[in-house]
């Protein structure tokens, strides 16, 4: 890939509730794909997206 592909990182000193946001929806999304096959797994999803939903509930600020 010629493309350089940079790494930012999103924490309390750097925050992304849009990144935060997406994350989630996707963590949500894939709980229920495996919801069928993999319950345990699908849970497991489930509570990280929560997690990470309440994480950019506390401070709002996009990543732009």
């Amino acid at each position: 890939m010629d493309t350089p592909r940079s790494v930012f990182k999103v924490d309390k000193n750097n925050p992304g509730s849009d990144v935060a946001a997406e994350t989630a929806a996707a963590l949500a999304a894939a709980s229920l794909a495996f919801k069928k096959t993999d319950p345990a797994y699908s849970k497991t999803l489930v509570r990280r997206a929560i997690r990470v939903c309440d994480s950019f509930h506390t401070k709002t600020t996009l990543w732009l």
